[in-house]
């Protein structure tokens, strides 16, 4: 599926976000701003768009995550999830 503005996708839990726009994109992926239905709260929507060909970029894209979720401040996006 290809994630534009305007279309809508969903979690594992079944909650519907719409697609409002895309804000950037980093080493490994894009990142789009998301909005949930169910309670109009703003989301961000990372995705990969690079495939991990040899380990080290594994790890590196493990870090990033792992280390993202313990970012706490108000201006930053916080992770409901880790990659395992």
């Amino acid at each position: 599926m290809q994630l534009i503005e305007g279309r809508f996708v969903k979690d594992y839990e079944k909650n519907e976000y719409l697609i409002e726009k895309f804000i950037g994109n980093g080493a490994f992926g894009n990142v789009f701003k998301i909005i949930k239905l169910c309670d109009d709260t703003e989301w961000a929507l990372k995705t990969i768009i690079q495939s991990f060909t040899n380990e080290e970029n594994l790890i590196a894209f493990k870090n990033e995550m792992n280390l993202a979720t313990k970012i706490n401040d108000d201006n930053v996006i916080k992770y409901p999830s880790v990659v395992g």
